[in-house]
């Protein structure tokens, strides 16, 4: 996929509120200790987290984001934590992906969005390039927010899609894609499996297997980007995350957001931030 090139500087007025992963590592991204990595016969061993509090937190009310360093005591930065801001090189690279066109997975609905988790047990989805260089992160998990948790000039999006990804070393770390979604012509890559949100996965901990999923279908025609380094605003609220936001969205139509948005339509914490500087 071909990178565009940034005008000499370019001021991106942003904000956002990423509740991109909830809970750790292992509880909504892996959902195992051991997995295999994109490397053949390499092996990557995280923690695993406590899931009892899945439930414990939540975007509104009594357990909303001014509760979390409270209800979670591992989540202490969410009272302190605050993204950076930061001025970023506006062209980083091509990023470059090698996404399966027939992934296997299943959907899982975590209690505050609802995930396609990969099984990479049978391959591996990459992206590498950009502010990744040449480092390869593979795809763990694609799940969703309603509205938006970016906003771009001030617009909000309907949706936004998370495609979450961890490099392939020692220390592992965290690269999320950010994919903002409008209203508009129907989404084949939404088309695979947003349908059986509504009569499989509508209740907390409910679980569905899915095969055949074309990745490839994923995102925009135009995949020119915003990147920088963040910090996650939901539990635990963590720092040093690579963030890389599409700026030009994918269209679906009101009936694929409304699949999701039927179950969760409040699943954001937003944080603006005055602007970043793109030079």
């Amino acid at each position: 996929m071909k990178q565009a090139r940034y005008p000499a500087i370019l001021v991106l007025v942003l904000a956002f509120c990423f509740a991109c992963v909830p809970g750790q590592f292992v509880e909504d991204v892996f959902g195992a200790e051991d997995i295999n990595s994109p490397d053949e016969g390499a092996h990557i061993r995280v923690p695993r987290r406590d899931e009892s509090d899945v439930q414990v937190w939540s975007y509104e009310g009594k357990t909303g984001p001014e509760y979390w360093a409270s209800l979670i005591p591992a989540a202490y930065l969410c009272r302190s934590g605050m993204p950076s801001i930061i001025s970023l090189p506006g062209y980083m690279g091509e990023l470059q992906f090698n996404y399966s066109s027939n992934s296997r997975g299943e959907l899982w609905n975590n209690g505050h969005s609802i995930q396609y988790r990969v099984d990479n047990s049978t391959g591996h989805s990459t992206m590498w390039g950009g502010p990744m260089k040449l480092e390869k992160y593979f795809l763990l998990q694609v799940h969703q927010h309603a509205p938006s948790e970016h906003t771009i000039d001030g617009k909000r999006y309907p949706m936004e899609m998370h495609f979450v990804h961890l490099s392939n070393d020692t220390t592992p770390h965290l690269a999320a894609l950010s994919v903002l979604i409008e209203e508009g012509a129907a989404s084949p890559y939404l088309d695979q499996y947003f349908h059986l949100f509504d009569y499989t996965v509508s209740k907390y901990g409910e679980r569905h297997k899915l095969n055949a999923i074309d990745l490839q279908l994923a995102f925009p025609a135009n995949t020119s980007y915003w990147t920088y380094k963040g910090s996650r605003t939901s539990p635990d609220c963590e720092e040093g995350f690579t963030w890389l936001v599409f700026n030009h969205p994918m269209t679906a139509s009101r009936q694929q957001i409304e699949h999701f948005t039927n179950i969760y339509n409040k699943t954001n914490r937003c944080l603006p931030i005055p602007c970043i500087v793109v030079q």
